[in-house]
């Protein structure tokens, strides 16, 4: 199955989310300015609400990003 890439992106900051990523390769990159954040497939979640799928950091529920 090939996987789908999506990116978000807004003022400064930016969202790559790969659904089906291999566990070679990030699943979602979090980017604020110079600040990165990459997580393993393993460490997202994707919950498909119907009209869209949205992923979440598994590892840490509560995290808020801080510049």
């Amino acid at each position: 199955m090939a996987a789908n890439k999506f990116v978000l992106k807004g003022p400064g900051v930016e969202v790559d989310y790969t659904i089906g990523a291999s566990s070679a390769i990030p699943a979602l990159v979090f980017t604020a300015g110079a600040f990165q954040k990459k997580f393993k497939p393993n460490e997202v979640l994707s919950e498909d609400t119907r009209s869209w799928t949205i992923g979440v950091r598994r590892s840490d529920p509560h995290h808020r990003y801080r510049r």
